[in-house]
């Protein structure tokens, strides 16, 4: 009896591993497509503005390391 409880608890551990492990994946996968994303649009941005040339680029990598100064790319 005791020894049955135990495999059901080892098989309900193993079922919570899994998942976590399974979740842990598709929060990496998403992670990477939403950066992705935020990369295309700040390329669609620089070229929406291409007429300023590289003063538009240095001015908003100024602007955007001031508002995200803890942010490491």
């Amino acid at each position: 009896m005791v020894e049955a409880k135990l495999n059901d608890f080892k098989i309900a551990i193993d079922k919570v591993v899994t998942k976590i492990k399974t979740t842990q994946l598709e929060i990496f996968e998403n992670a990477n497509t939403n950066v992705m994303d935020l990369y295309f649009y700040i390329g669609k941005i620089i070229y929406e503005n291409s007429e300023y040339g590289n003063n538009f680029i240095n001015e908003m990598s100024i602007e955007l390391k001031i508002k995200y100064v803890k942010m490491k790319w």
